[in-house]
C-alpha cells in the first residue's frame, strides 16, 4: 500500500515525494510518468499521461501493446532497461504529439476500433455455424450414451460410484430430479405415521412419548 512505500523510499532516503491523488494537470512541471506494474496495467494512467506528452515508462506486457505506437512511451523488459529508459527520460524532451496520435487516444477513436473488432466475416460466421452444429451433435451423443443400462454400465465403469445407477433411479421415481423423491419419500412417511396414529385413549402416552424423545436445547 502506499504507507509501505513511502517508509521504504524513507528507509532508502529515495529523493521521492508523495503527492497522493491530485489532477494531472497540476503537476506540469513533471514530464515522466512511470508505472512499473505487472498487475495493474488496464488503468487509465498511462493513456492520460501520452495525452498530456509526458514521457511514459511502462512494461513491456501484452496489455501495454497499443501504447507501443507513441514514441514517447518507452517500455522495458528488465530491470537494465527500466534504468535507461527513466535516464533517457529525465535528460530529453518528449516528443510533441501529431493530430492522428492526438485522435488515437479519443474516445471516438476508442468506439471505431470496437467496432471494427466486433465484425464477423463470411468466414467467422460459416465457423460459428459449424461450432454450433458439432456441439448439437455432442449432445446429442451425450444424451444417447448416457441413457438407460447402458448409460449406468459406463458410468459404473468410470468410476461415478452410487451416483452410476440413474436408470434404476429414474425407473423407481420416474425422474432424475433428486426432489422427486424427497416428495415420494416424505408421502411414504406420511403414510406410515397416519397408519400409526393412536387411538383416542392413548393419546397423553404418546405426547409424553414425543416429549422424551425431543432433544435438548441449550
Amino acid at each position: 500500500n502506499a504507507k509501505e512505500i513511502q517508509d521504504y523510499a524513507t528507509q532508502q532516503k529515495l529523493p521521492a515525494k508523495f503527492f497522493g491523488a491530485k489532477d494531472h494537470a497540476l503537476l506540469k512541471e513533471y514530464k515522466v510518468f512511470v508505472n512499473p506494474s505487472l498487475s495493474e496495467v488496464l488503468c487509465t494512467t498511462i493513456v492520460e499521461a501520452i495525452a498530456m506528452g509526458k514521457w511514459v515508462v511502462c512494461a513491456k506486457h501484452p496489455s501495454n501493446e497499443f501504447f507501443e505506437q507513441f514514441p514517447n512511451c518507452l517500455m522495458f523488459r528488465n530491470e537494465e532497461e527500466f534504468a535507461a529508459n527513466v535516464q533517457w527520460a529525465l535528460h530529453n524532451d518528449p516528443l510533441p504529439l501529431t493530430e492522428q496520435q492526438r485522435y488515437t487516444l479519443t474516445w471516438e477513436a476508442a468506439t471505431e476500433r470496437l467496432l471494427e473488432a466486433s465484425k464477423m466475416t463470411k468466414a467467422m460466421k460459416e465457423s460459428s455455424d459449424k461450432f454450433v452444429l458439432r456441439n448439437r451433435f455432442l449432445v446429442w451423443l451425450l444424451d444417447t450414451l448416457g441413457s438407460g443400462q447402458f448409460g449406468d454400465t459406463l458410468r459404473v465403469l468410470s468410476g461415478a460410484k452410487a451416483v452410476a445407477h440413474q436408470y434404476v433411479y429414474v425407473s423407481k421415481y420416474g425422474s432424475a430430479s433428486p426432489l422427486v423423491s424427497l416428495t415420494s419419500e416424505e408421502s411414504d412417511e406420511t403414510l406410515i405415521a397416519s397408519e400409526c396414529t393412536p387411538e383416542e385413549g392413548n393419546i397423553e402416552n404418546t405426547t409424553n412419548s414425543t416429549a422424551d424423545l425431543t432433544p435438548n436445547v441449550i
